[in-house]
């Protein structure tokens, strides 16, 4: 595997940037967070694809924060360097707190590489949304540019998945963005085939459904409490007993 590759589809997307799109008055965007492949996840038995919602924080107090940065990383010829960043905050956020976060993201992802008995380097993390904004979720931020943020963001999580092909994929995000998981996989891939969707007090809890050749979870952020948590641990049963599904 040319691990290149996805460095450069990384770059040929953001590179298009530009202040004739990007209008907003309070650029307190974090740095923009890209997934790094490892050898690890490659040679897994089973790839698995972990997704939250957007950083919390972590990838901004590093002085490389805003969109600006990468605007004018673009008009410079420099946008290989925000990718590079990127990588790095990566590697930092991965090996922060290894196995004591407090991050009940984090510890739902150890428990994942706990249940297939694989480094944590073998499971990938990623996010629907590439950036947070003053440490919170643009998805709250009502400004004008936040389809500006949605669109790249969808984006490059449609290029993670062609990427990583992985096997199952986790939308650890909250059931409410449905719409967002769905049309992602409208407008980068061919179809979603539904599953089972797991309710309680009329509310779906679980969504279990495939595409992009991978049997995908939708569930509540991990940090979820009442009644989440056996959904969570149902999603950790079926990853374990996983068996590889049909090209679909």
């Amino acid at each position: 595997m040319d691990l290149d590759i996805l460095e450069k589809e990384y770059a040929a997307i953001l590179s298009p940037m530009s202040r004739d799109e990007f209008k907003c008055s309070s650029d307190k965007y974090s740095g923009v967070f890209l997934p790094k492949p490892y050898p690890e996840y490659f040679d897994a038995p089973i790839k698995v694809m972990l997704v939250g919602r957007e950083t919390a924080g972590w990838n901004t107090n590093n002085n490389k924060n805003t969109i600006e940065r990468i605007l004018k990383a673009n008009e410079e010829g420099r946008t290989h360097e925000i990718v590079v960043e990127a990588y790095e905050r990566y590697d930092q956020h991965l090996q922060k707190d290894r196995h004591k976060s407090r991050s009940k993201f984090k510890q739902y992802y150890y428990q994942i590489a706990e249940q297939l008995k694989i480094k944590p380097e073998a499971v990938i993390h990623a996010n629907l949304l590439a950036w947070d904004y003053n440490k919170k979720s643009p998805f709250k931020y009502a400004g004008s540019e936040l389809n500006f943020i949605s669109d790249y963001s969808m984006q490059l999580l449609a290029a993670q998945i062609k990427f990583f092909k992985p096997d199952i994929i986790i939308f650890a995000v909250g059931i409410n963005y449905w719409e967002y998981i769905q049309l992602l996989f409208i407008k980068y891939f061919t179809k979603i085939t539904p599953i089972n969707s797991i309710k309680d007090s009329k509310k779906v809890r679980l969504r279990e459904f495939k595409a992009a050749n991978a049997l995908c979870f939708h569930l509540a952020h991990p940090a979820a409490s009442g009644v989440h948590p056996k959904y969570r641990k149902e999603v950790l049963e079926r990853v374990k007993t996983f068996k590889k599904i049909e090209s679909t």
